[in-house]
This record gives structure tokens, C-alpha cells and sequence, in this order.
């Protein structure tokens, strides 16, 4: 079921719109395949009672991680994606606006893009899907171990 979250971020208010099950099937691929690995940033995640997360998901090792799997074109176009789903001032982000209302702000962006991964991702029965979504990509090979592989 679609629903709207409440998100406040450095003062300033967004409302997260929780995609259909189709793009949210898709994103989660994308941030599947992004964050994959044994030193995924999936494995600092751990849930609290109900659906509030614990712990807070480290932005700097997440973006550390992606840079490692994707260009930067890509990178922004995920970006955006994500952040369509939120207004501002009963407005919906652009990508026009997510320009301007972001620009010297980054740290805030990333943040709201926290924010919808968990609005999205965090629900009830998050925890078992994410234990298995770990076995599963853990045991996937990296393009390095594989390139390492053919190299031999």
C-alpha cells in the first residue's frame, strides 16, 4: 500500500511517497546490486523494535561503497529517481528543483535519500528479507574477483 512520510531534515520538512511495487522492485535491484558484498553497507544495518532502524545507516562507507560499483551519471539518475518520490512545501521534487533546493547542501540530500530507502525498505518483515537478501549477495562474485578469476 502506498503511504506518505513525514521527514525532517536539518529544519526543513519533506513528505516521502513510498513507491508502487513494481518501481520499488526495481530500486531495490538497483540498491541490491550497488551495495553487494560481504562489506555491503547491508551488513551495518539491523533493525529495532517494529520498523524505527537502530542504527543510523553510515552515508559516508554507502557512498563509499557505490563509488565502487557505478559511474557517476548512473549514480545521479538513482539519485533523482529516489527523491521524485518526496515535496517539499507541498511541492514534488523535480529534478529541476532537487538542483537548485540541494545545490552546497549535499550532506542533506544524502540524507533524504536515507530517509526513503527507509520509508521504502523498513517495514514489517524487512529484517528476514534483508538476512536472506545478504546470503544471497554475498555469495555473488565482485566484477574484481571476477575479472581476477579470468585473469588466471
Amino acid at each position: 500500500m502506498i503511504k506518505t512520510v513525514n521527514e525532517t531534515i536539518n529544519g526543513e520538512d519533506y513528505v516521502i511517497t513510498t513507491f508502487d511495487a513494481i518501481k520499488g522492485n526495481l530500486i531495490l535491484f538497483k540498491i541490491l546490486k550497488y551495495l553487494r558484498g560481504g562489506s555491503s553497507v547491508l551488513d551495518n544495518i539491523s533493525l529495532g523494535e517494529g520498523s524505527v532502524l537502530d542504527k543510523e545507516i553510515s552515508i559516508g562507507s554507502m557512498l563509499e561503497k557505490i563509488m565502487e560499483s557505478i559511474d557517476p551519471a548512473e549514480f545521479n539518475d538513482f539519485i533523482i529517481m529516489l527523491l521524485r518520490s518526496t515535496s517539499y512545501k507541498d511541492k514534488p521534487m523535480s529534478e529541476e528543483v532537487i538542483k537548485h533546493h540541494f545545490a552546497g547542501d549535499y550532506l542533506s540530500m544524502y540524507k533524504l535519500v536515507v530517509a526513503v530507502i527507509k520509508a521504502n525498505y523498513f517495514g514489517e518483515g524487512t529484517q528476514s528479507f534483508l538476512d536472506v537478501a545478504r546470503q544471497r549477495i554475498s555469495q555473488v562474485p565482485s566484477k574484481t574477483e571476477l575479472q581476477d578469476t579470468q585473469k588466471s
